[in-house]
């Protein structure tokens, strides 16, 4: 149950939503040639009846905007159809908490409204959150983390896995690097993270198959 919780009410998952989550909106309009009526529909993003003053917030949501164009058929294909969870993918997205507050607030003004858990159940259908749900239970979804992952799978062995993350600039541009150790070797090193969290996550779970496919090839012995 603690695994589910993490894996659908995470902020993650809910900013990634709230970004799908849309509204038809309604356009008429009188046709300058011809005086006809012309009424268009246009599908709005909720975000973005978001209101705010803040200038920092407004270019958090256009860069966090063009990452969800680049990154959205990806992640929607993970959802429908991976058998492991999106985690390094979601992270990648570095969507920032407001968005995932933004629906929490939604949420809680329905049940203040209505004080009707039905209602509540409504939304959390119409934004994905329990169709997804309802994949992970059926399909048996790994939902765990990549670092928890390689942990448990390191500790198998009794050996301890250490990240270290590290900013380099190359010919001028500035990137992040994560290695991995497992036993103080190291697996694996990543670069292109947007964050910290995210460089790790991906190294994590880059390392987790690299690990797992050398203990499957040398009859559940990890290789030294």
């Amino acid at each position: 149950m603690h695994l589910l919780r993490i894996g659908c009410v995470n902020a993650d998952l809910l900013g990634f939503m709230v970004m799908e989550w849309c509204a038809t909106q309604e356009t008429t309009e009188i046709s300058p040639v011809d005086l006809a009526t012309i009424v268009t529909h246009e599908s709005v993003p909720y975000w973005k009846y978001m209101r705010h003053r803040s200038s920092k917030v407004a270019v958090l949501q256009q860069a966090t905007e063009e990452r969800h164009i680049v990154e959205r058929e990806k992640i929607l294909d993970d959802i429908a159809h991976s058998a492991e969870y999106p985690w390094a993918r979601l992270a990648h997205l570095d969507i920032p908490k407001f968005f995932s507050d933004m629906f929490e607030s939604l949420l809680g003004a329905v049940w203040v409204d209505s004080g009707s858990l039905e209602r509540c159940k409504e939304i959390v259908e119409r934004i994905g959150i329990l169709p997804y749900l309802r994949r992970i239970l059926s399909d048996n979804v790994d939902i765990r983390h990549p670092k928890n992952k390689l942990g448990e799978l390191a500790g198998k062995y009794d050996r301890r896995v250490k990240y270290e993350t590290e900013v380099r600039i190359e010919a001028g541009v500035k990137d992040l690097f994560c290695r991995v150790l497992v036993g103080g070797k190291v697996i694996v090193e990543v670069d292109g993270g947007v964050n910290p969290e995210e460089v790790a996550t991906k190294a994590a779970h880059q390392a987790y198959h690299l690990l797992l496919c050398r203990e499957n090839e040398s009859s559940n012995e990890m290789i030294e």
